[in-house]
């Protein structure tokens, strides 16, 4: 029997432990992502397809047995290597508690077309998925300036 995923449900396939996700000194709790390939979406899925490649965290997965599970669509913190769309992946410069002011984050990977890998950029500090190695995933709306270098 076959198991279609529906609505916005995603069907997966964890990768093999060696590809996966390890603890290290540095990042204690870096086993809590897993990497998965996509078997199958359902019919509203719109950004991601079979055969791509998404990490999520451990507590979004709800498997069904060996290694295969469900997620929503909006689970995957990334596709592909490439952060979810209007989402960026930074790490930080400057960190502020002072909320009136803008905290600096280097660009890691985004889907952004203004933006590319290493910019630094300003950001509201707040809502983002803070990752077990420190960095973060924000929405690209917490973004407010890049800081171009001037010759």
């Amino acid at each position: 029997m076959n198991t279609k995923p529906l609505n916005n449900k995603i069907l997966f396939r964890l990768l093999p432990e060696e590809q996966q996700p390890k603890k290290t000194i540095l990042v204690p709790d870096g086993d809590v992502l897993k990497k998965a390939e996509v078997i199958e979406v359902g019919e509203k899925v719109v950004n991601i397809q079979k055969g791509d490649e998404i990490v999520l965290y451990v507590n979004d997965i709800r498997g069904i047995g060996d290694g295969i599970g469900f997620c929503a669509d909006s689970n995957p913190i990334f596709i592909n290597e490439r952060p979810q769309p209007n989402k960026t992946h930074i790490s930080h410069v400057t960190l502020d508690d002072n909320l009136t002011k803008f905290n600096n984050g280097k660009v890691i990977s985004t889907t952004d077309h203004n933006l590319n890998k290493e910019d630094i950029v300003g950001y509201v500090k707040g809502a983002g998925l803070i990752l077990p190695d420190g960095t973060e995933i924000i929405s690209d709306n917490q973004i407010f300036y890049n800081l171009v270098k001037v010759d």
